[in-house]
């Protein structure tokens, strides 16, 4: 089939927030209207045809239950093309919600800034209810700063295909999917052949999840099969560090515009703080997870300073967590979920039954209250000569455990395991009933 084009003006966003199936026609701004009011009939974009707009988004979806797919079937040809934001859901006008809408994208989806925003109403909370967005294998969900941005709660993210920016060279704020600290109830799935990566040449952490003081459950599944890779060697306060998977804080924002005239949102360096900001989220891994950095402490998985991770890292059998700086790596922080009553209600935990390695340090454990099981088969291990130990917890880490079943060895050179002491002494404890070599 020959590709067919079809450019819209910034009025041809009307289309967004109706029901209708695009092919290569012209259309008017009466039939514009006459859509507006459908508006939970799906928008289907025909197999070969490409939607291209200049100066606005897209598509615009602001009212609830619209199905929006870029392609009727696998490999379609079909694409969603913005100078801007190719696809923007917004809260509805009158109550702020999103509302089940679906994506299903069978083609490409490409923004010049953003490729699928999901935003929230300032003012009414726009929580939502549950966005479901699938991008098919062979097909590409992009953005030449980010490929997704999630400011909106109730999120299924399924991804088969690539997920990636396309701006050469590009310098990605926050991550190639972006999950804001106003989202929570996030779920992405990385399947079997699904890709979130950056790309060669590139500064980006593959995934970013940013936390308030709140709390916020946000979970990542990346199946056997599966690769989210981190690029570049940016520095680990930066907003473009270069972590496999990142959950950190607030940033101190900068403002005005980069030198391409983008505006400077969501970027800046980590700064100091007492707060603590809590994760509830957790990671299962049965693929690859990793980070190309060697700069400070970004990794395959980075839980930055003041982060409270309290969920759970599991990395099965088949997977593999590494960087070349560090494989897994928390920060300080009490790694506990503690009610208002003073009750714990989760303890920070990793299980590893696969691999989790670095050319500089597997694991490195700050703060308090981590429980870190190394199960039978599992590998904690060095690619390169280890700075301090291949598993290494600081003077801040205390009250931790290390049950290992399973393997930690430098390989290379090294320590197996070390851990520095305060002068007021440090408590953990470590069971082993597998092998530590240095």
């Amino acid at each position: 089939m020959n590709n067919k084009m079809l450019c819209l003006s910034p009025i041809a966003i009307a289309i967004m927030t109706s029901s209708m199936t695009l092919s290569a026609q012209v259309i008017s701004a009466d039939q514009i209207t006459a859509i507006n009011s459908q508006p939970t009939t799906p928008i289907t974009i025909n197999d070969g045809v490409s939607v291209d707009v200049t100066g606005a988004p897209a598509i615009t979806i602001d009212d609830p239950s619209i199905t929006l797919s870029v392609g009727e079937n696998p490999s379609s040809g079909s694409s969603v093309i913005s100078d801007l934001i190719a696809v923007d859901v917004q809260p509805n006008p009158v109550d702020g919600s999103i509302t089940d809408p679906v994506i299903n994208n069978n083609g490409t989806i490409n923004g010049g800034t953003i490729g699928i925003r999901l935003d929230r109403d300032a003012n009414s909370g726009g929580a939502g209810a549950l966005v479901n967005i699938t991008n098919t294998a062979g097909s590409e969900i992009s953005g030449d700063d980010r490929a997704i941005e999630i400011e909106a709660d109730t999120i299924d993210l399924d991804n088969s295909g690539l997920i990636t920016v396309t701006a050469p060279n590009a310098d990605t704020t926050n991550g190639v999917v972006f999950v804001s600290d106003q989202a929570s109830n996030v779920d992405i799935f990385n399947r079997d052949g699904g890709v979130i990566d950056s790309g060669e040449g590139t500064e980006a952490a593959a995934i970013s999840i940013q936390l308030n003081n709140g709390g916020r459950r946000n979970d990542i599944t990346n199946d056997e099969g599966g690769q989210i890779i981190g690029r570049g060697n940016a520095a680990a306060s930066g907003s473009d560090a270069g972590d496999g998977i990142r959950f950190e804080r607030e940033r101190e924002l900068s403002s005005g515009q980069d030198s391409s005239g983008n505006n400077l949102e969501d970027i800046g360096t980590l700064q100091p703080t007492t707060e603590q900001f809590l994760s509830q989220g957790n990671v299962t891994n049965a693929g690859l997870i990793s980070s190309e950095g060697a700069n400070g402490t970004v990794a395959g998985i980075r839980v930055v300073d003041n982060v409270a991770f309290a969920g759970t890292i599991t990395n099965e059998a088949t997977g593999v967590i590494t960087g070349e700086q560090n494989g897994l790596y928390f920060g300080n922080a009490d790694h506990r979920e503690i009610d208002e009553n003073g009750e714990v209600e989760a303890t920070g935990t990793v299980s590893n039954s696969g691999t989790i390695s670095s050319g500089s340090r597997a694991l490195n454990i700050d703060g308090s209250n981590l429980q870190i099981n190394n199960e039978v088969g599992g590998q904690i291990v060095g690619t390169g000569v280890q700075r301090n130990g291949t598993v290494y917890s600081d003077g801040t880490a205390d009250n931790f455990s290390v049950n290992n079943a399973g393997t930690i060895d430098a390989v290379v050179e090294g320590s197996g395991f070390a851990a520095e002491i305060q002068e007021e002494g440090n408590t953990f404890t470590f069971d082993n009933s597998g092998t530590i070599q240095g």
